[in-house]
């Protein structure tokens, strides 16, 4: 009986001290996993904007920024001194001066930022090597300078009928020193020969810099010249003031005479136009249409449905004017308009 109780003492030691390293073990892994959550610990580095970071700033091209940029690194909610920080700028083409290379005693690095001469928005970013995050980044809005030139967009060199508004209006772009479009320029157009007229006489670019005129020729077939301006802070912009050209042309006067087709469906041309004066004949060749005038002004039509052979006309038109007619067989005013089986005469 002693035999057996001194053997079993010994065992039941060995599984105590066995379990309670196992335990022990098994703690630990436990406390470690909870260390090792997300976010970071009271050991990581954490880099942030500061409270006043600089961020979101408005500048002209190619200057810099009022305020500088600031970060802060902390260690578990503590300021953390001596963290190396690089500044790189990502976009806009500007400059990056940091104050101090690392951050000081209240954890904090500035830099003053020099923006890039394109307009828009342009980003820097601030990085420190081991912390969470690695870097973050601020955003500045770029403006354009004071207007420095203006410059042809398009509309120069056209050809268009005398008395008539050119078929493209002119477009001219104001830009900064940069090239930058410059919004609210005034620009004065005058024309300067051959009689026409434009307009507006004046008016402002807007946010694509541009500004933009409808130019009507004079009377004579020819040359016409006409001229815009704009002033900048300091006078004239350079390239001011821009000179367009255009030709007059005077058209070849229209037909006195014109036969039309009266086909199966169809008016043989659709459309004719002819000189005030002038006259049109209508001629069968298809079965069973009618020439009857709508809307105004109107005209004398035949009083019959005919078929071919058969001829209305010449009938004379004096007074310049839009005719319309149709066959109402094979035609209809659809909400106010011709359709179908449908014909124009235009008299100028």
């Amino acid at each position: 009986m002693k035999h057996r109780l001194r053997t079993h003492r010994p065992i039941r030691s060995a599984v105590g001290v066995v379990v309670g390293i196992v335990l022990g073990l098994t703690g630990c892994g436990g406390n470690d996993g909870g260390s090792s959550g997300a976010g970071p610990g009271p050991s990581d580095l954490v880099l942030a904007k500061a409270a006043t970071s600089g961020d979101n700033q408005t500048a002209t091209v190619g200057t810099a920024l009022k305020d500088p940029v600031r970060i802060v690194a902390t260690r578990g909610g503590t300021a953390d001194p001596g963290n190396d920080v690089s500044w790189t700028v990502v976009s806009g083409g500007g400059t990056v001066t940091p104050d101090a290379p690392t951050t000081g005693a209240d954890g904090s690095a500035s830099a003053h930022w020099t923006l890039g001469n394109t307009a828009g928005t342009q980003t820097l970013r601030a990085a420190i090597a081991g912390a969470t995050p690695a870097s973050v980044q601020f955003s500045a809005t770029a403006q354009a300078g004071p207007a420095a030139s203006i410059t042809i967009i398009s509309g120069n060199g056209q050809q268009g009928t005398v008395s008539q508004a050119l078929g493209s209006p002119l477009v001219v772009g104001a830009t900064d020193a940069h090239g930058n479009a410059v919004a609210g320029v005034m620009v004065q157009w005058a024309v300067t020969g051959g009689g026409g007229s434009v307009s507006p006489a004046s008016g402002a670019t807007g946010s694509d810099g541009h500004a933009s005129a409808q130019w009507t020729l004079g009377s004579a077939a020819g040359p016409n010249t006409l001229t815009a301006a704009a002033n900048g802070a300091s006078g004239a912009l350079t390239g001011s003031p821009l000179q367009f050209t255009a030709t007059g042309v005077v058209p070849p006067p229209a037909p006195t005479h014109a036969d039309i087709q009266v086909q199966n469906d169809a008016f043989v041309p659709q459309s004719v136009t002819i000189a005030a004066g002038g006259t049109v004949t209508w001629t069968w060749v298809g079965q069973g249409h009618n020439v009857t005038p709508v809307l105004s002004p109107t005209f004398a039509g035949p009083s019959t449905t005919a078929s071919a052979p058969f001829t209305y006309g010449p009938i004379t038109f004096n007074a310049p004017g839009t005719y319309q007619y149709i066959c109402t067989v094979h035609g209809a005013l659809i909400n106010g308009q011709p359709s179908g089986m449908r014909g124009t005469i235009v008299v100028q």
